[in-house]
């Protein structure tokens, strides 16, 4: 096996790569052999998205663990946040989703949970890669055992508990599944709660047939806002492939920027958990920290990564986290990212407030202009962020925290390599739309120079 190519795979926080020439069921069953050489878990969750590919790898990887000992419970086909939810209820030692997130069809990969619902850290996932490409011999063990659970209802039951569900409205919603397996989910949800659903891409299929299944790329959300021009719902709400991000548009096909969703819910936690800290990435700021001080907390802004995040909120004990983009984090559900319990708690605010959507968010998107996330691909992502420094490191304040960040009495920005992909992430943000634009134009004249 080559470690080169195996090392390959692993990124900041999780193992992604094309399928069959960067990952296949040979490196994938290796890779659980060697989760049960470093991280020896007793039991293990084991699911996968909807992707082709996803049944012959998470075999391989159930036969990795079981060859080495690890009992394995077979969770089947879920969502990422309903592999930490079964983690942290059931008390699995950890859990692993055969998913490549948002990415096209032809990847797949695999993202952890430790005890809790926790995020692997760094130094477990440096250990299972280099255990992966050593020589070392599987354990010899006696075979661990293997059953399957069906986790659906119980997680159902988790999420409707964020809500009243007697004050729920009967609203109609604009849904995009693009092809993942949320709405079996949802279907339940909206069934209890006498919500309508104008379904799209709901049907199941890891072919992705109108292309990578991200609702962040501008291109992805026009189905949905069309949809919504055309059936007037109350609102429109959309996920990602694994549904560990959220998305929503207002009745009148506004896409709504999560930074301002973040704002909107922070004061909800805030009301529970008076003085409470709430945490969110460093790459947009303005709007969800006053929202957050008005409400009577303080906002702890981290660098952006689920790992990084969930791990500030636990040393916090922070109720609530966000970053905006579109990952939502909860205290009481193991500190994990959940794509529903935004869904249900924005609901609720509605049938309180008696207000639509666009309502809720019109004071904020008029007071606090952003870009959003600008992506761009680059050759060296490091090296641009590092052009963007020297251009504008003299006329504001500068965070090197996470890539950069500069920020002056008129306008904020946060540039930064992904963790993930070989992009350069521009989001900026003003009081004033052309504050905004003229930003982004300079700022892209210097990448693409």
């Amino acid at each position: 096996m080559n470690g080169n190519n195996l090392s390959a795979i692993f990124k900041a926080y999780d193992v992604r790569g094309i399928y069959p020439s960067q990952i296949n069921k040979d490196i994938i069953a290796r890779i659980g052999e060697a989760v049960a050489a470093t991280v020896k878990p007793k039991t293990v969750a084991v699911g996968q998205d909807v992707r082709a590919s996803g049944t012959e790898l998470k075999n391989a990887l159930t036969n990795g663990l079981l060859n080495s000992g690890v009992d394995v419970i077979d969770i089947g086909i879920i969502t990422t946040d309903q592999l930490y939810f079964a983690v942290g209820e059931y008390g699995y030692d950890g859990g692993i989703s055969v998913t490549a997130s948002h990415n096209p069809s032809e990847y797949n990969g695999l993202k952890f949970a430790q005890r809790g619902g926790a995020p692997i850290d760094s130094e477990s996932l440096t250990a299972i890669r280099d255990w992966a490409i050593s020589d070392s011999p599987p354990g010899a063990a006696k075979p661990g055992s293997l059953s399957s659970r069906d986790i659906l209802d119980d997680y159902v039951a988790h999420v409707l508990q964020y809500i009243n569900s007697d004050l729920i409205k009967p609203y109609k919603i604009v849904a995009n599944a693009n092809f993942g397996a949320i709405g079996r989910a949802v279907d339940k949800i909206a069934d209890k709660l006498k919500l309508e659903l104008e379904c799209l891409n709901w049907q199941e299929d890891g072919t992705f047939p109108k292309g990578p299944p991200n609702p962040l790329l501008p291109e992805n959300r026009d189905e949905v806002i069309e949809k919504i021009k055309a059936d007037k719902p109350d609102f429109g709400v959309a996920w990602d492939a694994d549904a560990d991000r959220v998305f929503f548009f207002t009745g009148s096909g506004v896409f709504v920027p999560s930074c301002y969703i973040i704002a909107l819910l922070a004061p909800e936690f805030l009301k529970k958990y008076p003085g409470s800290k709430i945490v969110h990435d460093l790459t947009t700021a303005w709007v969800i920290d006053d929202a957050i001080k008005k409400a009577g907390g303080t906002p702890v802004l981290n660098r952006t990564g689920h790992t990084f995040i969930k791990a500030r909120m636990r040393q916090e004990d922070a109720p609530f986290g966000g970053e905006s983009s579109g990952h939502f984090y909860f205290r009481d559900s193991f500190y994990a990212d959940n794509g529903i319990v935004p869904l249900l708690m924005i609901v609720q605010m509605l049938s309180s407030s008696g207000k639509n959507l666009d309502q809720l968010v019109e004071p904020l998107m008029s007071a606090y202009k952003v870009s959003g996330e600008i992506n761009f691909t680059v050759a060296d992502p490091a090296k641009s962020v590092e052009a963007v420094e020297n251009e504008f490191s003299v006329q504001g304040s500068v965070d090197k925290t996470d890539g950069i960040v500069v920020e002056s009495k008129k306008w904020r920005f946060s540039a930064r390599p992904s963790n993930t992909e070989p992009l350069f992430r521009l989001n900026v943000e003003a009081r004033d739309q052309k504050t905004v634009d003229d930003l982004v134009v300079k700022i892209s004249t210097i990448i693409n120079t």
